[in-house]
C-alpha cells in the first residue's frame, strides 16, 4: 500500500501499442493512475470511458491519466480503440505493479477502481 507522502513505486509497463511506458518518465508531473479489473468488463468500460471524456480538463490541470489492468497489450489494444480512449493503458500481465500498489486479490479489484493521483515528484 502506498501512503500519502510515500514515494511512489516505480514502474515500466507496455502500452496498448507496445510502447514502453515508465512512471519515472512523469518525474515532476501529476499522473492519474486508474487501476481496473479489466477490459471488456461491463463497469470498467463505463469507468475509463469518464476519464476519455474528461482527458481535456485534466490534461488543462496538467493530469496525466495512466490506465492500468492485467489484460494484455492486445485486449488493451481493440479495447481502447473501441471506446476512443487515448491514453495509455498499460499490461500489467505479471501483477507486479498491482501487488507493489497493494492491491487485493492478485492485482484486481473487488468492487470499485482504485485511482491514485501522484503530485510532483514520482
Amino acid at each position: 500500500m502506498v501512503n500519502v507522502g510515500e514515494k511512489a513505486p516505480d514502474f515500466t509497463m507496455k502500452d496498448q501499442n507496445d510502447n514502453d511506458v515508465r512512471l519515472s518518465d512523469y518525474k515532476g508531473k501529476k499522473v492519474l493512475l486508474a487501476f481496473y479489473v479489466a477490459d471488456w468488463s461491463p463497469v470498467c468500460g463505463p469507468e475509463m470511458t469518464c476519464f476519455k471524456d474528461d482527458l481535456d480538463e485534466l490534461r488543462n490541470l496538467g493530469i496525466n491519466v495512466l490506465g492500468i489492468s492485467v489484460d494484455s497489450i492486445w485486449s488493451h489494444k481493440a479495447w481502447a480503440q473501441q471506446l476512443g480512449i487515448d491514453f495509455p493503458v498499460l499490461s500489467d500481465f505479471t501483477r507486479e505493479v498491482s501487488r507493489s500498489y497493494g492491491l487485493p486479490r492478485k492485482g484486481r479489484i473487488c468492487s470499485s477502481t482504485a485511482m491514485a493521483l501522484f503530485a510532483g515528484s514520482t
